[in-house]
């Protein structure tokens, strides 16, 4: 079976606007994960990385990878982006909403930052 960990996306910007762009990500990523499990991929978990924004070899605390937003600033407070509703929701129901067209897979396959492949 296929286990597919360290996944997840981190946009440019502040820690605020990685949520929506991260729950996009997720559903996206979702939809591929169904496709292939219903063309005989054998798929037994997706892990997020990772739990809470930290610090990356690569780039330092600028890049928000985590579903937790941290506060680097004061006191380490914890915030939950919108993406921990979109992560919940797919993991309580364990599956993708309704079916998905070729066009619509197409979309999913772009890289999240818009960059060419």
């Amino acid at each position: 079976g296929i286990l597919i960990t360290e996944a997840g996306a981190a946009f440019d910007g502040d820690s605020d606007s990685a949520g929506p762009r991260q729950a996009t990500y997720l559903q996206r990523q979702s939809v591929v994960l169904r496709r292939a499990m219903l063309e005989g991929a054998d798929v037994r978990g997706y892990i997020w990385w990772t739990l809470m924004d930290n610090f990356e070899w690569s780039y330092g605390y600028s890049k928000h990878f985590g579903l937790y937003a941290v506060d680097f600033s004061r006191r380490q407070a914890r915030t939950p982006r919108a993406v921990v509703a979109t992560y919940q929701r797919l993991s309580r129901s364990n599956a993708v909403d309704g079916a998905v067209t070729d066009a619509e897979l197409a979309t999913c396959l772009e890289r999240p930052d818009g960059r060419a492949q």
